[in-house]
This record gives structure tokens, C-alpha cells and sequence, in this order.
């Protein structure tokens, strides 16, 4: 069972990926606690918060928790993201949201994790409690 806090990060980056994306909620599968409309497992098993699988383009989202950054288990999700992300032929996004708090963390593992890993043709975002998006380059 998912924290509140948890459940908002998600809503947090969905509102961004609407607005940012121009898809809309029956594109998105989510992870909000309700089940209605899980997203797929990915590759390795793991099952992202956000997934939306459009014609044009792919968005696999996470939202975080405070403590739940810097571990293995963020690390090998995102390493199985990555794979998911690049089956296709389209363009690829990977979305990370969580609390202010978190908001240098996030940027952080992020930063790091492109620069420790090959992730040409995926853009990584990352969304802030109130909605801004950063796109990291």
C-alpha cells in the first residue's frame, strides 16, 4: 500500500505529463492505489508508476518518497526503464517526481544515473510538488 504522499507525487507528474504531452487520462495507466488501470510490468519485472504508450512516444514515470532514492532498488528500476523505453522506435521519456525535500536528490540521481549509464534518445524529467518539470540534460 502506497503512502498519501506518494499517491501525489504520482498525481504530480501526471498533471505534468497532461500538460506537458497532450495525452490524455485514458492514455495513462497509473499506479494511484485503486488498480483500475495498472501499468504493465516492464522488462525485468518491475512495474513503474506512470506508463503511457502512445503512437509517438513512451513515458514511464516514478514517483519517490523522501527515502527511497539513493538505493539499489531505485537504480535497478531505472536501469529497467531504460530497457522498456528502448524497444521502441519513438520518443522516450523517463519522469521522476517526489517532495520538495527530495527535489536535489532526484536531480542528483538522475544526473548521476545518465552519466553512469548509455541512455542516448531518452529524456529524463524531473517534477516538483508544485508541477514544474525540469527537463536534465
Amino acid at each position: 500500500m502506497e503512502s498519501l504522499a506518494h499517491k501525489e507525487y504520482v498525481q504530480n507528474a501526471i498533471d505534468y505529463i497532461k500538460r506537458e504531452f497532450g495525452v490524455s487520462d485514458s492514455q495513462i495507466a497509473a499506479d494511484l492505489g485503486d488498480a483500475s488501470m495498472l501499468p504493465p510490468k516492464s522488462i525485468d519485472g518491475f512495474r513503474a508508476d506512470i506508463y503511457v504508450n502512445t503512437p509517438s512516444l513512451i513515458i514511464i514515470g516514478e514517483a519517490k518518497t523522501d527515502n527511497d532514492i539513493n538505493n539499489n532498488h531505485t537504480l535497478a528500476q531505472f536501469a529497467s526503464y531504460v530497457k522498456e523505453a528502448r524497444v521502441y522506435d519513438k520518443k522516450r521519456h523517463i519522469v521522476m517526481s517526489g517532495s520538495m525535500a527530495a527535489y536535489p536528490s532526484i536531480r542528483n540521481f538522475i544526473r548521476r544515473f545518465r552519466k553512469r549509464n548509455d541512455v542516448p534518445g531518452i529524456t529524463f524529467h524531473t517534477v516538483d510538488p508544485f508541477k514544474k518539470g525540469e527537463v536534465l540534460k
